[in-house]
């Protein structure tokens, strides 16, 4: 949902609309991500109502592997070294080329609007004895 809808807001901001393409797995994990994006498009997110996003967002296409699409193999070599940086491993790609490209709010952050890390870490209680 959440990419759906940063999408969707980036959308919006530039006047247009797009599709989500995805790589396919499995049966199975295809169907999931069918049902929910229906879901998506009754239900809409916390921030985006179901008209807003079934207006900026056309389809969502699912591709093989195999098919070896360029725009796929981009996003997995930009997704990797964020990925990298949060778990504090090393990357090979410089992130901050990455993250200047990154959807930022009117102060220039990029958490929460280009950046979204889930799950987000949950407090935990204090203990007691």
């Amino acid at each position: 949902n959440i990419l759906a809808e940063r999408f969707c807001f980036e959308l919006e901001e530039n006047s247009s609309s797009g599709k989500i393409i995805a790589e396919a797995r499995d049966a199975v994990l295809d169907r999931q991500l069918d049902l929910a994006w229906l879901n998506l498009k009754v239900s809409g997110t916390h921030f985006k109502q179901a008209i807003e996003i079934n207006k900026n967002i056309d389809s969502l296409i699912l591709k093989k592997k195999e098919d070896n699409l360029a725009g796929l193999e981009i996003a997995d070599a930009i997704v990797t070294p964020i990925a990298r940086r949060i778990l504090n491993r090393k990357s090979r790609i410089d992130l901050e080329v990455i993250k200047q490209k990154m959807r930022k709010n009117h102060l220039g952050e990029i958490t929460g609007y280009g950046l979204v890390i889930l799950p987000k870490k949950i407090r935990s209680a204090p203990a007691t004895q």
